[in-house]
């Protein structure tokens, strides 16, 4: 009776969506329970045509005509229209005579059997029922004054939406009208309504989430006008509509059409900046905190807030008298620009007025006129009904690259679909879900203009069915402009601590690192910049196999510029022993370089020709990727540091013992213990207790030692550097540099990052390879400069300086 209980299962869940508890509680219908009789009557019949049941009928009354059966025969009625005579009978009296007797046994046998369901769905329904109806502000994190709040959560749609905005007709299914979303607070002032029927939104599920969903021209606003005095909050979970300006939620006073008192989450353009969250009055400049929709494609899904300073939402102040800075909003936003007005879905200009040339998808949000008291629980709240949540059991590919291999369609030097894109969209038989057909794939990029991920966009559906096991996860973080160090130091954990594993790692790094060949020759220079990016994610994440690109020559044939990157990343594969390369670079050099793969820049690939050349090499190179085992750093091993004082465990005053330090301008330095170097704990040396700090706002202060370079002659030499650069400082802050007195090699190495290849800050390890040091040298030298020029502060914890043989890649032993 297998089928039996699975129409039971069905019709007692305890989700709306079997198996999804962010759909909601499921509360029984009447007509799925009805629906179980027909297929209980089925059974019955099939039980007749066992040794059991001596004689069948579908109903009682042609039963009790049918007394032609001995005493103690097995009769059974299967559809009589009354459901208790549906059962089996014993016949009494002999044959001719007598009456059938109803035994009640198979009702007895299917209570017993729907028991567990019924009880279930009773205990899941009181449960919701006492779940919903016992939510406060506090279980998202809000503490109400006496203005209240509004808290629309569409997990209990069921009870708080429903299709007409006097709110007596509830939402039943989907695809029914939207005219009132409940403010599960209770206070109706909040509820979201829409009066006019053509203007009023949908129900949908959208892979197994409550959504209400907006064609252009429909809107939902507050049922009363409220006044939003600082500090306020505003929160919105929402999926991203279509590729223009979208929405959405915010406030907007009644009395002002096409403008002002006006707050709200958007996706909207002001000067050269995404601009997704905004607030503008008439005497006061915008206030552009900046989001990653914008940068977002259709489909992918967010939780915005009003009060982030990094995370959801990046607030930028711009123009104006104001001082540009990054602040939350609501320290920005002065009492007197908050004006009575409506809270609101997609309206325009006065309050409540559709907007007609957009839509939206709108999964929950909070409005309230107080600071949250946890708005990590409030933004959680929502996040965890939206955003697919990682799992151990989930693939995890990261790409760390620059602009060659971003996806940012809006970006104002944006060329087109790269190929990373192109490879997870791609059908043919490299694509990646043609590689891995059982498994729904999702994509996202990080976003350099506002500083965070965009959201994950689903952009395969694989036959298992997805799940915790069943999904990929691409994670692209190209960033236009930067070199293999950006993400580093403070920035890292924004951007990756959200991953808790990644399985593989792809490198593509390299149009923002070319150097002509006479300052470095054989790629030692670049190698440092891949490492001490590499070693960084190879101590995160230890056990992902690395691909890394050779990537492609610039467009001008005989431009050698990128010929010591590519010697570089051979180097550092050489080195490591477990990175496989994926030459871009010979397959662009061998077709001649042709106009046709490049931008007009020469630097980044044309759309189609240019990514379809640089896919044609990555996509077989990756299809057939054996993916080798990782070596563990301390499998390496390690070459000894040349410096007895690296660490600065001895100070001669403010500089450490076997090093001096030259002032220029207004430099100074002194030993600090402001910045521990906590994170560097590994290492056979242990950590660093104290650092020196370096501060200058002009001239070229450095720290420096000099060592006898007769041992060293013809071998290979690193230093590597452990230090925090402040934010605010010039680009070259924590210059490296070293050079020798003797003739037959170049003299002088320096290692600079600039823009995006700059962390903002905290500790990160720089590394500086030269080739073999002169035969003839005598005097090694090497450097850190607080800065090159103009405003530096940076602290290091210790040097390290090593030496290998002639062409090898010796290894920093402080460094891990």
């Amino acid at each position: 009776m297998g089928t039996i209980s699975d129409s039971f299962g069905e019709a007692y869940r305890n989700f709306n969506i079997d198996g999804v508890p962010s759909s909601g509680a499921y509360e029984p219908d009447k007509a799925d329970i009805r629906a179980i009789g027909p297929v209980i009557e089925a059974a019955i019949a099939n039980m007749g045509l066992g040794t059991m049941v001596g004689v069948t009928y579908a109903t009682r009354s042609a039963l009790n005509a049918d007394l032609a059966h001995d005493a103690g025969t097995i009769g059974l009625v299967y559809a009589d229209s009354t459901d208790a005579n549906n059962d089996l009978y014993v016949k009494v009296g002999a044959s001719g005579s007598g009456s059938w007797t109803n035994t009640g046994a198979l009702h007895d046998i299917i209570g017993a059997l729907a028991g567990p369901y019924t009880d279930a769905a009773a205990a899941s329904a009181a449960a919701a029922a006492v779940s919903a109806s016992n939510l406060t502000a506090s279980n998202y994190g809000i503490t109400l004054d006496g203005s209240g709040a509004g808290i629309w959560d569409l997990r209990f749609w069921k009870r708080n939406l429903f299709q007409d905005a006097a709110a007596t007709v509830p939402v039943t299914a989907a695809g029914q009208p939207v005219g009132c979303i409940r403010n599960i607070l209770g206070d109706t002032s909040w509820d979201l309504i829409q009066a006019t029927n053509a203007a009023r939104p949908t129900f949908q599920i959208l892979d197994g989430v409550p959504a209400v969903v907006g064609a252009n021209g429909t809107a939902m606003y507050s049922r009363a006008q409220k006044t939003l005095k600082l500090p306020f909050y505003l929160l919105m979970a929402m999926r991203k509509a279509d590729q223009g300006a979208n929405p959405l939620f915010g406030f907007y006073a009644d009395n002002t059409p096409g403008g002002y008192d006006q707050f709200a989450f958007a996706a909207d353009t002001f000067s050269t900046m995404r601009t997704n969250l905004r607030f503008f009055t008439a005497g006061r400049t915008w206030v552009i905190p900046k989001t990653s929709i914008y940068a977002s494609r259709v489909g992918t899904s967010f939780v915005l807030d009003s009060l982030a300073i990094v995370g959801s939402v990046d607030c930028r102040l711009n123009g104006g008298a104001q001082t540009s800075g990054r602040s939350p909003i609501s320290n920005n936003v002065q009492a007197a620009d908050s004006a009575p007005g409506y809270v609101n879905l997609n309206c325009l200009g006065a309050a409540r007025t559709p907007n007609p040339a957009q839509g939206f998808v709108f999964y929950g949000g909070i409005a309230a006129p107080s600071v949250p008291t946890n708005r990590a629980l409030a933004v959680s709240t929502f996040r965890s009904q939206i955003e697919p949540v990682i799992t151990s059991t989930d693939k995890v590919i990261l790409i760390v690259g620059d602009s060659t291999g971003n996806d940012i369609d809006e970006a104002v030097t944006d060329y087109g679909t790269e190929p990373f894109r192109k490879w997870v969209l791609d059908a043919g038989a490299t694509g990646l879900a043609t590689l891995n057909p059982t498994k729904d794939i999702f994509y996202r990029n990080w976003g350099l203009e506002s500083g965070l991920w965009c959201g994950w966009e689903k952009v395969a559906t694989g036959s298992a069915g997805g799940g915790a096991g069943n999904r990929i996860f691409v994670a692209n973080a190209s960033v236009g402009g930067s070199q293999p160090s950006y993400g580093l130091g403070s920035l890292f954990a924004a951007m990756y601590g959200g991953l808790d594993h990644v399985d593989e790692i792809i490198l593509n790094h390299g149009q923002n690192m070319f150097v002509t060949s006479a300052t470095d020759p054989n790629g030692w220079l670049r190698a440092g910049e891949f490492m001490d990016a590499i070693d960084k994610f190879r101590r995160v994440f230890p056990k992902a196999p690395w691909l890394m690109i050779r990537t492609y020559p610039i467009g001008i044939p005989g431009d050698t510029r990128i010929d010591p990157v590519v010697a570089a990343v051979d180097r550092v594969a050489a080195f490591y022993g477990d990175i496989t390369t994926v030459d871009v670079y010979t397959a662009f050099n061998s077709a001649g370089r042709p106009l046709s793969y490049y931008a007009p820049d020469k630097l980044h690939l044309s759309e189609p020709d240019g990514v379809d050349a640089f896919y044609a090499v990555f996509g077989p190179a990756y299809a057939a990727w054996t993916r080798p085992a990782v070596v563990a750093p301390a499998a390496m091993g390690f070459a000894a540091n040349l410096l007895p004082n690296g660490r600065f465990d001895d100070f001669d005053g403010a500089v450490p013992t076997g090093f001096t330090f030259t002032a220029s301008g207004d430099g100074t330095i002194k030993r600090s213990s402001l910045r521990i170097d906590a994170e560097s704990t590994e290492g056979p040396t242990g950590s660093a207790s104290t650092s020196v700090r370096m501060r200058q706002t002009t001239g070229s202060s450095y720290l420096q030692f000099a060592i006898d370079a007769t041992p060293y002659r013809g071998k290979a030499v690193v230093m590597a550097v452990r230090l925090y650069r402040e934010p605010g400082g010039s680009n070259d802050g924590g210059r490296l540099e070293m050079f020798s007195n003797g003739t037959g090699a170049v003299s002088n190495f320096r290692y600079d990052q600039s823009g995006q290849g700059q962390p903002v800050s905290g500790w990160v390890w720089k590394y500086l390879y030269i080739p073999p040091v002169p035969n003839d040298a005598t005097t090694l030298t090497g450097r850190v400069y607080a800065a090159a020029s103009g405003i530096g502060d940076v602290s290091v914890s210790r040097i390290v300086l090593a030496t290998g043989a002639a062409g090898t890649t010796p290894r920093p032993r402080n460094e891990r």
